[in-house]
């Protein structure tokens, strides 16, 4: 890892419990194992660097270790544009990234919506995406259901992503998708409990 990667995971670590569960492995698990696809896919030192406290202020499904934590101090530890890209995974509602047709149609969950750039929005999908897909090796039906839901959206946005990322998306619907069945009763369990409100829906 670089420096500010180091930083990044101290962070994390120091302010939250790194050792939480996540998913059937940890919290610090998980955030490595985002950025190292990251990493593959070639995207630069920043995003990588969010990437390893990408929920630090918490998500719609994860509380997160910093939720008051001065946004200072967290740009003090990974810099401006990484602490940008960790508020923005935190507070954009994720499923209007692919809804929107323009920058300023994005949707925050809480605070003031803010205009993202060209960078910010490509930045943040790759973020998003990496996130996504660790987590789909430990999930399975849930990963398949996830994956039959999100398989639109992202056809979507496919041409914002960098060639690696996109192919590495590609396989993942095609190995998922092979078990169908189970993910289209994954996929109907799933907005059974969404129309009845007990979990939000992807990307909310």
């Amino acid at each position: 890892m670089t420096p500010l990667e180091e930083s990044a995971l101290a962070l994390m670590c120091d302010l939250g419990d790194a050792d939480e569960a996540h998913s059937d492995r940890t919290v610090r698990d998980h955030v490595i194992g985002t950025r190292n696809l990251l990493v593959a896919w070639g995207l630069e030192e920043t995003v990588c660097a969010a990437a390893l406290c990408h929920n630090i202020y918490g998500t719609a499904t994860f509380a997160g270790p910093a939720k008051e934590v001065d946004r200072c101090r967290v740009r003090a530890a990974v810099g401006a544009e990484a602490e940008r890209l960790v508020y923005l995974f935190c507070r954009v509602r994720h499923r209007s990234l692919f809804d929107a047709q323009g920058r300023a149609a994005i949707e925050f969950h809480g605070v003031t919506a803010e205009t993202l750039d060209e960078r910010d929005y490509r930045n943040l999908l790759h973020l998003i995406l990496a996130n996504t897909l660790d987590q789909f090796p430990s999930r399975w039906w849930v990963g398949r259901a996830v994956q039959t839901l999100q398989s639109s959206l992202w056809q979507r946005v496919e041409s914002q992503l960098v060639e690696p990322a996109r192919l590495h998306w590609q396989q993942e619907a095609r190995r998922h998708l092979r078990s169908i069945r189970v993910a289209r009763v994954g996929v109907y369990a799933w907005r059974v409990l969404v129309r009845v409100g007990l979990i939000r829906r992807p990307h909310d």
